[in-house]
């Protein structure tokens, strides 16, 4: 045991009546044990009594906002492991009850984030037209959120994120054209407006990442030009990354290099 989830859990046993001892000793456990490695299993155990014990708090403090939020934290958690091991609905599910957390508390950031990992469990199960109604959803809210906050560039880079997503998305349900089209508003939209931050790992591998997308549906309908263009230009900013000593995320860089048949 974590020496910090040990020193929660024994505050959260003298102070039974203190929801923010409880949240911490609850959200401890969580954080002392990553969802990777070979353990899964024993850690979707812990993870499960976590989102129990979170539902307990919620009944004695419905209202309480640190027990809201940090709930949903906690769901999301378990959302995301159960969909990482294939039990879909019951991430799915997860993902649920931190979605409605999230608009209890007004976090329009927080439902967006839910709406785009049920995307990804929906595309998991291949159900596209789910997957695609939910990145909808994301993208609807990013964009208002994006513009009420005018030059707030991390609203607009969340935007990006999540058309990136959506182009991906389409890619992978064979719908190349329609990928493409989306990549293009990226990258004329909230991604030209974020060029001059290139060279941030963040911003560059989401430009990165549309100009792959641009470039493989332009070589699928025989445009080898346009494609070598887009490849290119993912190439160029590459180089800017790693220039200003950036990592360049490998998967991204080898599927730009084989677009160039490098």
């Amino acid at each position: 045991m974590a020496q910090a989830e040990r020193l929660f859990g024994e505050d959260a046993k003298e102070n039974p009546g203190d929801p923010r001892a409880q949240v911490r000793w609850l959200s401890a456990r969580i954080d002392a044990r990553p969802a990777r490695g070979a353990n899964l299993e024993e850690v979707r155990v812990v993870y499960r009594e976590v989102a129990r014990g979170f539902d307990g708090l919620l009944q004695r403090w419905p209202e309480e906002r640190q027990v809201m939020a940090f709930a949903a934290y906690a769901y999301k958690r378990l959302g995301a492991l159960e969909g990482k091991i294939g039990a879909h609905a019951e991430g799915l599910a997860q993902y649920e009850k931190a979605l409605r957390l999230h608009e209890r508390e007004g976090n329009r950031m927080g439902v967006s984030t839910c709406y785009v990992d049920m995307a990804w469990i929906e595309q998991e199960r291949k159900n596209w037209e789910a997957a695609l109604a939910a990145m909808d959803r994301a993208l609807a809210l990013r964009a208002e959120l994006a513009k009420g906050r005018g030059a707030d560039q991390n609203f607009k880079i969340a935007l990006l994120s999540v058309m990136g997503r959506k182009a991906g998305l389409l890619e992978a349900a064979g719908r190349l054209r329609e990928a493409e089209v989306v990549a293009g508003e990226a990258l004329r939209g909230p991604g030209a407006e974020l060029a001059g931050l290139g060279q941030d790992r963040r911003v560059g591998d989401l430009l990165i990442g549309l100009h792959r997308v641009r470039g493989t549906a332009l070589a699928g309908r025989g445009d080898g030009a346009g494609a070598r263009r887009e490849f290119g230009e993912g190439l160029r900013l590459m180089d800017l990354l790693e220039g200003k000593g950036q990592k360049v995320d490998e998967e991204l860089r080898a599927a730009v290099r084989r677009g160039m048949g490098l």
